[in-house]
């Protein structure tokens, strides 16, 4: 396995990969998501216009050729005067194939997007995960991640 910059022909693969995870949040909850036929693309990935910029990371775990789990990474910077100025890495989108899962594939792309983002100066990494997701939460925890806030909701 190796961990590599995404390139545009490995979109397609990366849609596939996008598709899983984007299935299984519209399965757990059908009244925010909604199936689509390009979940990269409905989520802004439009390759031709993400490749260059400056503040993604999108890696890609290639497997003999094959994408086979992706990591998109957005450096932000706080715009709030009231916060403390700090490099921000946030992952946007991390996931594995499921038929690739338990092989050390997700690890991988999470240690290569720390130390890409401590590259680039951050001092923090985040992510957002669905509760329902409990597998992505212990996942998370396994690698030292701990919660920070909670993004409540009320259905009225």
């Amino acid at each position: 396995m190796i961990i590599r910059d995404l390139t545009l022909s490995d979109f397609d693969a990366v849609n596939e990969i996008f598709k899983q995870l984007h299935e299984l949040h519209v399965q757990q909850r059908p009244d925010i998501y909604r199936s689509v036929e390009n979940p990269a693309e409905a989520n802004g990935y439009i390759a031709e216009e993400v490749l260059n910029e400056e503040n993604l990371i999108l890696l890609g775990a290639d497997v003999d050729g094959k994408i086979v789990g992706i990591c998109f990474i957005v450096m932000r910077t706080p715009r709030n005067d009231a916060l403390v100025p700090r490099v921000c890495a946030y992952i946007d989108d991390i996931a594995v194939d499921e038929n690739y899962r338990r092989r050390g594939i997700g690890t991988a792309l999470y240690n290569e997007a720390v130390k890409r983002a401590k590259e680039r100066g951050a001092e923090v990494i985040q992510l957002q995960v669905s509760e329902f997701n409990k597998a992505a939460v212990d996942f998370y925890k396994s690698l030292g991640m701990t919660v920070w806030e909670y993004k409540m909701e009320q259905k009225i």
